[in-house]
């Protein structure tokens, strides 16, 4: 079975072969959505080994902190 961070890593090793194997290449890639059409790729938000549509840490907690004080007003 493939997981998501296995996903996420391969594009991630993809993208550093593509890159000639720098970090910062990766980070600067200009394949996004501001290049020219013949030379955009399709994973390039995903190039950084991480989902963009995955809630960060301070929405987590913002999200917990709020779930407790809704749970402290219902009771």
């Amino acid at each position: 079975m493939t997981t998501k961070t296995a996903l996420l890593q391969t594009i991630r090793q993809h993208c550093l072969n593509c890159c000639g194997g720098s970090y910062k290449d990766v980070e600067n890639c200009t394949s996004g959505p501001t290049a020219a059409p013949y030379s955009t790729c399709s994973l390039w938000i995903y190039r950084i080994g991480k989902d963009p549509d995955e809630p960060t840490e301070g929405m987590k907690e913002k999200g917990r902190k709020l779930a407790e004080k809704r749970k402290a007003n219902v009771v």
